[in-house]
């Protein structure tokens, strides 16, 4: 049932006069700053209700079939999540989106993803399940990123991130990286993670002053001993990789978690020596 402009509305125990739009089924008072959509089971869903939301900021939209994408440029919203949800090309609406702080798109189609270009205020971003994006070129320009996550994506080479100074937390998973820029200028990068990556080596990391927690999982080759001048590290996930020599954590004064499940070449002496040189460590495998 449609709610009159009239009637009241009580949200969590206090009354308002707002007048409840209907958006995906469900009705959301006209002052929402966030919206979830689900359109799963539904036919065409229209984003048109949207424009008579003021406050909003935050929209998610999953499992969805939209009548009218273009509305979304027509929105001032800061954070976009869309999952699940096929997305024409060009994404003409997503480019013009510029206020964007936080934006996810995921199963949305192949896409290059060249419009996020255009997005500089981006300080999270999360793209994924596209063979089409075969190049990391569209995040050259993105400096203000804290947080970068790629999933699923047949990129091979993120030289075109390392302007991204500002990066917190970089994860990449079943994402073929093979080449990664110098992270010693990102000062504030404290998490990394290639998962079925293939990288030749693991250069980049030294001189990063800040990095804590690196996961290596299902990547081969893997020569740690870069990771010998990491004194911030705090935990290591290399499991499923494969590595043979562990030598280059002994002198790791921070390390207290290391994962090596499945991998089972490395000595049972070099695993007693890092129990040794780290007492209490949390060693999980092989």
């Amino acid at each position: 049932m449609r709610i009159a402009p009239w009637m009241a509305l009580c949200i969590g125990g206090i009354t308002t006069n707002a007048q409840a739009v209907e958006i995906c089924g469900e009705e959301v008072p006209s002052d929402s700053d966030v919206v979830y959509c689900s359109g799963y089971g539904q036919g065409p869903i229209s984003l048109a209700p949207l424009l008579e939301l003021p406050n909003l900021a935050h929209l998610s939209i999953s499992f969805a079939e939209l009548a009218d994408p273009e509305v979304l440029g027509r929105l001032a919203l800061t954070s976009l999540d869309i999952h699940d949800t096929p997305l024409a090309s060009p994404m003409t609406a997503i480019a013009g989106m510029t206020s964007l702080e936080h934006l996810k798109l995921n199963k949305v189609g192949d896409h290059t993803f060249v419009e996020v270009s255009a997005l500089t205020e981006l300080r999270v971003l999360t793209l994924g399940s596209s063979t089409a994006m075969t190049s990391a070129q569209p995040l050259a320009g993105l400096t203000k990123l804290t947080r970068l996550t790629l999933l699923e994506v047949p990129v091979t080479d993120l030289t075109p991130i390392a302007g991204a100074v500002s990066l917190e937390r970089l994860y990449c998973a079943s994402v073929p990286v093979h080449t990664v820029p110098s992270l010693s200028a990102m000062t504030v990068l404290e998490s990394v993670t290639f998962g079925n990556a293939a990288l030749p080596s693991l250069a980049f990391i030294t001189g990063a002053p800040a990095v804590k927690h690196l996961s290596l999982g299902a990547t081969s080759p893997v020569d740690l001993s870069p990771l010998s001048t990491v004194s911030t590290l705090e935990s290591l996930d290399i499991a499923m990789s494969a590595v043979t020599d562990i030598t280059s954590l002994y002198g790791l004064p921070n390390l207290n978690k290391l994962r090596v499940f499945m991998v089972e070449e490395i000595p049972q002496s070099q695993l007693e020596q890092v129990r040794q040189g780290h007492p209490g460590i949390d060693i999980v495998g092989p």
